[in-house]
């Protein structure tokens, strides 16, 4: 609406003052006065930044909005109990949450603010539960100051609205009738649900990232209508940037708009002459939030680094320039390093060692200039190569003296896709995973939206002009560095490449190789994607694309209308698709498994298994656990090798002295890691016998044991349910309470209810759906695509329920979806799993009363 609301003002203005409607000098920098007679009242009210502003709150808004829709449709997860919305969060997603909810836990228990944050901070700087029974330091290891920040915000928000007397209206809680098979349970709506303040959290950051991505489309363009075109295009290939409306609480979700601003600020940086405070400091707070928040942070500062490096070599920025930006991020990593309590990790980064060898290369920038006497390349040549060879050489020597090798299997992950001969256990289960292999041929659907070839041609074009400048006369080059310093305007007589766009254009070359080598960090490809087809919008790159002859105006005016028309074909058909997708999260042999735990282990039993399960442990049963799936560490990377065992060829005394070796009270056996994988190297029985060949011969352990109730001097079967398997490792002469020094029960933290059993008049509409495929998203989540749908009739009473039957359901993945009932919304369409909401009678005052989700309108 925004978007086709300027172009259509745009236009009227044009046809009636014959000249250019000034959005183009919205800009950074200062406004030129605008010529006698168009100094009317609506052009320089759209010149003001305020405009932009508002525009980018507007898609702030929207954007936030939208994430958390798709949030709520993926998994119905306002109707879910808190048990269950801990399970949906799978893998590291319940771990760093976990820490939220000790913090959380922390503040309830003390009485005053800072006893509590004190403690509960404590304990995560002196954490003896994840590693069991080694006591790690969490906020070295894990970057998760956003749960802290999160927690203390939580606290807040609960305190202001305690204190105003509004604590029974930021929460609401309601019975749950959650079909067969599963007992009734509490679901509580409202911020003040420390769960559901979490994840709102999280989708205001991605409103964040949004307005990011608009400012920074404004600024390259110079064009409001470029940063429109950019949120158009944004949200016709959401689910391509972002992966937050499925995984909320992962460390990118709230890096990211960081990232975006802190590219935002940069660029500012880099076209003004001088580096300005204002700017410095908002480029040192968004580094310093965006690190952090994300232990892969330094590797995607590297690469800024080296493209600001290589602006530096193509003489678009002088030594003065590149000084102050290099101190701003080395000064910003410096504190994260202080506040993650000097973690080895970021101080033997690439970053850090390019950083100082820049530092100290560009003060001998006099020396180095002589060389231009030569060949001004020989130059650019030779200061390269020694940033490159130091850098590495520093890289190389830090590692070695520390004996540092935390970050190794990043660059063993690398190394395999173009070594197929070498082998490791850690990379192998990294590469399994399709999010790190190589970007797949159908992510090229993306130029089904038009989006691919804009943003290609655009680059293509940046990337020409740098090519073109930087062969010609050295003079030129400088002379354009001292035009592009004086503001963000748009003047036809500059060049179109500024410093700050040459950045961007290596930035852009770097994401886009990160993404084609692994597919998971194809959000950094898309961030600068999206912004670079805002330059189609910008008149001095239409000027200098096109001959004189042409009007800029109207070709623009004629390209945009094209472009959005052909983008809206798919764009509009997904957002149509996203939108209807209705689903709900449920996996009662997960639910099963946590209750066991909770009820018939003592509280400081600890869990070995795979990563995903384990996280769920600590998460929901909250045990200690022996391994994670946090993997940036030497030492959990080992552990993780040992405990897979189970899932290999070994015998029982083997996998027993693994366990014992490691204080394991319990291992859980998952059924879907048992078994076998459509790829033989990455089934783990086979990954094994590459390192033992001597157990070719072995049964696979965790088949033996799965569901065979067995019991002999190694292991117990306690618990099975199909799904899941769950073994007491027997220590000589010592129970399994005896082993964790722990005879007391956990009570359940979700006690069941007594409710009544009311009759209602039904009439049943029977669906039969013949089939439904499984489609793994990220962290499997499983959607469900009907097909060949038939209705019957059952006339019973009066109101409407309608029950699904599925046929041939595929469940690829670990985790269990299953809908069981389905509902019809106020708008008639089909929703999954009929949830029976009973108003307690405290605040109703009619027990039992039938409730209407109220977001949704679900029965």
């Amino acid at each position: 609406f925004f978007f086709f609301f300027f172009m259509r003002l745009n236009f009227f203005v044009v046809r009636k003052n014959r000249s250019f409607f000034p959005l183009e000098k919205l800009t950074m920098g200062k406004k030129k006065a605008p010529a006698a007679g168009n100094g009317t009242p609506v052009f320089s009210f759209l010149q003001k930044k305020g405009l932009v502003v508002s525009l980018a709150v507007v898609v702030f808004a929207l954007h936030s909005a939208w994430v958390e829709n798709l949030f709520e449709n993926e998994r119905f997860f306002s109707a879910l109990t808190d048990t269950e919305r801990e399970m949906s969060f799978r893998s590291e997603q319940s771990l760093y949450y976990y820490y939220y909810k000790d913090m959380v836990g922390s503040f309830e228990r003390e009485a005053s603010f800072f006893e509590g944050f004190t403690k509960g901070f404590n304990r995560l700087v002196h954490n003896n539960r994840t590693e069991y029974p080694d006591e790690i330091n969490i906020v070295q290891r894990f970057n998760i100051y956003p749960e802290v920040a999160v927690s203390v915000l939580y606290r807040g928000y609960v305190a202001v609205n305690t204190a105003l007397g509004r604590e029974k209206q930021i929460k609401k809680c309601y019975r749950v009738n959650r079909g067969p098979n599963l007992p009734p349970a509490d679901s509580c709506t409202g911020l003040g649900v420390p769960i559901n303040f979490y994840v709102r959290v999280s989708f205001l950051l991605q409103g964040l990232l949004g307005a990011g991505l608009f400012m920074i489309a404004w600024f390259l363009s110079g064009s409001v209508l470029g940063a429109l075109f950019t949120s158009l295009v944004m949200f016709y290939n959401f689910t391509e940037f972002t992966r937050a409306q499925w995984t909320p609480s992962l460390r990118e979700s709230f890096a990211m708009p960081f990232l975006a601003w802190q590219i935002f600020f940069l660029l500012c940086a880099l076209r003004e002459k001088t580096v300005s405070l204002s700017h410095r400091a908002g480029l040192f707070t968004c580094t310093v939030i965006y690190a952090v928040c994300w232990q892969f942070a330094n590797f995607a500062l590297f690469t800024q680094a080296s493209s600001v490096f290589a602006v530096y070599l193509l003489d678009y920025i002088d030594k003065k320039k590149i000084t102050d930006v290099f101190s701003t991020l080395v000064g910003a990593m410096a504190l994260v390093w202080w506040l993650q309590y000097a973690t080895l990790f970021l101080l033997l980064s690439f970053f850090f060692a390019f950083s100082v060898v820049v530092l100290v290369l560009v003060q001998a920038d006099g020396l180095f200039r002589k060389l231009d006497a030569v060949h001004p390349w020989l130059r650019r040549v030779v200061l390269g190569t020694c940033a490159v060879a130091l850098t590495l050489g520093l890289k190389t020597t830090w590692s070695k003296l520390l004996n540092n090798k935390d970050d190794a299997h990043i660059w063993d992950i690398l190394r395999v896709k173009f070594d197929k001969s070498f082998v490791d256990f850690h990379v192998q289960l990294y590469v399994c995973a399709p999010e790190f292999d190589f970007l797949k041929a159908e992510y090229f659907t993306l130029s089904e939206t038009l989006l691919l070839p804009t943003a290609a041609t655009v680059l293509l074009v940046i990337v020409y002009q740098i090519i073109k400048l930087s062969f010609a006369r050295p003079s030129t080059a400088k002379d354009t560095t001292a035009a592009s310093g004086s503001g963000a305007e748009a003047v036809e007589s500059e060049p179109l490449v500024t410093p700050d766009l040459a950045y961007y254009a290596f930035q852009t070359v770097w994401f886009t190789v990160m993404a084609v080598l692994i597919m998971r960090l194809k959000l950094f490809m898309m961030l600068t994607l999206l912004t670079l087809v805002s330059m189609v919008a910008s008149i001095k790159f239409l000027t200098t694309v096109l001959p004189s002859s042409y009007n800029t105006l109207r070709v623009r005016k004629y390209l945009l209308l094209i472009l959005v028309l052909g983008m809206s074909v798919r764009g509009l058909a997904n957002i149509s698709k996203w939108a209807n997708h209705i689903g709900e999260y449920s996996n009662p042999p997960l639910e099963q498994l946590l209750d066991f735990v909770r009820k018939e282990t003592p509280e400081t039993a600890s869990f070995a298994g795979n990563m995903p399960i384990t996280s769920n442990i600590i998460c929901s049963a909250k045990r200690p656990i022996v391994n994670h799936p946090h993997y940036e560490d030497v030492g959990i990377r080992n552990r993780t090798f040992h405990i897979y065992k189970a899932f290999a060829r070994f015998p029982d005394e083997h996998v027993h002295n693994v366990m014992t070796s490691m204080h394991v009270n319990y291992l859980i056996i998952d059924s879907n890691w048992c078994g076998a994988r459509p790829s033989p190297e990455c089934t783990l029985r086979n990954i094994y016998l590459k390192y033992y060949p001597e157990f070719s011969d072995e049964p696979v352990f965790c088949e033996r044991w799965q569901d065979s109730h067995g019991n002999n001097k190694y292991f117990k079967e306690v618990f099975s349910n199909g799904d899941y398997t769950v073994l007491q490792v027997k220590y000589p002469g010592a129970s399994a309470e005896d082993a964790s020094s722990e005879t007391g029960h956990e009570q359940d933290d979700d006690h069941d209810h007594d409710h009544d059993d009311h009759h209602h008049h039904i009439h049943y509409h029977v669906y039969h759906y013949d089939h439904v495929d499984h489609n793994n998203y990220d962290h499997d989540l499983h959607h469900h695509n009907v097909h060949d749908k038939h209705h019957q009739h059952n006339h019973h009473n009066h109101q409407h329920i309608h029950h699904i039957h599925y046929h041939n359901l595929h469940h690829d993945h670990d985790d269990y979806h299953h809908h069981l009932l389905c509902g019809l919304d106020r708008v008639g369409r089909v929703v999954p799993n009929l949830r029976w909401f009973h108003l307690p009678s405290s605040q109703s005052g009619l027990h039992g009363q039938l409730l209407c989700q109220p977001a949704f309108h679900r029965f």
